[in-house]
């Protein structure tokens, strides 16, 4: 018969066995993570917000009073009015009043992960560090996705859904039944990750399977695809969904996304559908239109639009676009009008971005860097200008940890069943703020751009 010893041998047995093997120097990384260029061109200037209300002064109107007389003599023209407007980022405490938007995230190592690397003080420094380092690439992540999402944070939307036999993941799981489907999706690939608790929901708004976990169980970048999975059916799911991190939808840090998005949208308090407001739209062109394989002349009128708007000579334009697009794109021009920076060029067009990529000569608008990114909304171009871009934080400068009861950071995890604690630890950080865009006219958007 056995005894509870048994047990115990074993696992005492196999850790050993796992303490003699030669183990490599680091993790290999299976997925990567994305969204360092967006971060690179919307995060130029970080400002602290000093107190609870930020008021932006806008000039909406020029002073016009400039008139010609044929006579001499005659009365000059009596003064001109500006046009002013104001708008208030607020920090506040409800979430209807707040738009200072937090983006958090939690750690936890128990006593036994410790212990294990007592004798390597090295070893221990390792763990603590990966976790920590871990930790900001997955807030920059997200704050990345968030700078292109929309004002739900959607992060997928399905366009098709079939039974997984792919027989990619765990053996356990019976892809023949209703519990496991593979959704193609018409949205970035880029935004998921195996073992992502997702939610799904209706184009309505209506939850699917609500008390239930979904999770992301495959990621095919080749057909953009992923394969969810749940404890029971989940087969109501169908095209058309849509797709959130679990607790995030109706969330959302307000950025880009929110800026580009013309639909009539209140940003900080302003109706920009109301009249007289359009100096708080950035401009759209081919509104409405089908998507249609990319054309210079999308380009071109694009150039046309913002030559109306400023004819600013130092422009400074950065095209950021899916990189399906943009090989479409890079295919129609002439070689001539793409400049690549040489290897190891220190003092180019957009240093201190850090920018190495190539520029694109345009007759009429001048040159443009060139950005694909895998996180960038799909059938479109946009046409920023990085320094008309702020990043405003709350009282701390980006990411921060919350102060630990213990140790710098980490706090002991209280007991649950009585009033002694566990043998577990967490620390937890947040970034906290919002973007916004001095110049909202000469940001761009070409809308109706089809791409495989």
């Amino acid at each position: 018969m056995a005894n509870p010893q048994d047990g115990a041998s074993y696992i005492f047995q196999l850790l050993s066995q796992l303490f003699l093997e030669q183990r490599t120097a680091k993790f290999q990384e299976a997925f990567h993570r994305f969204g360092g260029k967006t971060n690179k061109w919307l995060n130029p200037n970080k400002k602290r917000m000093g107190g609870k209300k930020l008021t932006v002064d806008v000039e909406t109107q020029l002073l016009a009073n400039a008139r010609v007389n044929n006579d001499f003599l005659a009365d000059i023209v009596g003064s001109g009015t500006y046009g002013t407007a104001q708008y208030f980022p607020t920090i506040d405490k409800t979430a209807a009043s707040n738009d200072l938007h937090r983006i958090s995230t939690s750690l936890i190592i128990s006593q036994i992960d410790l212990d294990r690397a007592k004798g390597n003080p090295q070893e221990r420094v390792n763990l603590v560090m990966k976790l920590r380092r871990d930790s900001r690439k997955d807030i920059q992540e997200r704050l990345a996705f968030e700078r292109w999402a929309d004002s739900n944070s959607t992060m997928g939307v399905i366009s098709g859904v079939s039974k997984d036999t792919t027989g990619y993941f765990d053996s356990s799981l019976a892809v023949t039944n209703d519990s496991v489907i593979r959704a193609q999706l018409s949205t970035p690939i880029a935004y998921f990750h195996d073992g992502q608790v997702i939610e799904a929901f209706t184009a309505g708004g209506t939850q699917h399977a609500s008390a239930l976990t979904l999770t992301v169980k495959d990621v095919n970048a080749s057909d953009n695809s992923i394969a969810i999975s749940s404890s029971a059916d989940i087969s109501a799911i169908v095209a058309g969904d849509e797709l959130f991190l679990s607790g995030e939808r109706g969330h959302s840090y307000i950025s880009m996304g929110d800026w580009f998005d013309n639909s009539g949208t209140t940003l900080y308090g302003v109706d920009r559908s109301a009249s007289g407001n359009r100096w708080m739209n950035t401009t759209h062109t081919r509104n409405g239109k089908s998507n249609q394989p990319m054309q210079l002349s999308f380009f071109d009128d694009a150039a046309v639009t913002l030559g109306n708007i400023s004819d600013d000579d130092s422009r400074g334009y950065v095209m950021m676009t899916s990189p399906e697009i943009l090989k479409d794109f890079v295919e129609l021009v002439d070689q001539a009008a793409i400049i690549e920076l040489p290897a190891g060029r220190d003092n180019n067009f957009f240093a201190k971005y850090g920018y190495r990529g190539a520029f694109y000569r345009h007759p009429t608008f001048g040159e443009v860097a060139l950005q694909s990114d895998q996180f960038s909304t799909r059938n479109i171009i946009r046409l920023i200008r990085p320094s008309d871009w702020e990043a405003y934080y709350g009282t701390q400068a980006g990411f921060e940890w919350l102060p630990g009861t213990i140790s710098d950071i980490w706090s002991r995890i209280p007991a649950t069943t009585n009033d002694g604690t566990t043998m577990f630890y967490s620390a937890a950080g947040y970034l906290a703020g919002f973007d916004i865009c001095t110049a909202p006219r000469k940001q761009l958007q070409i809308n109706g751009i089809a791409q495989d």
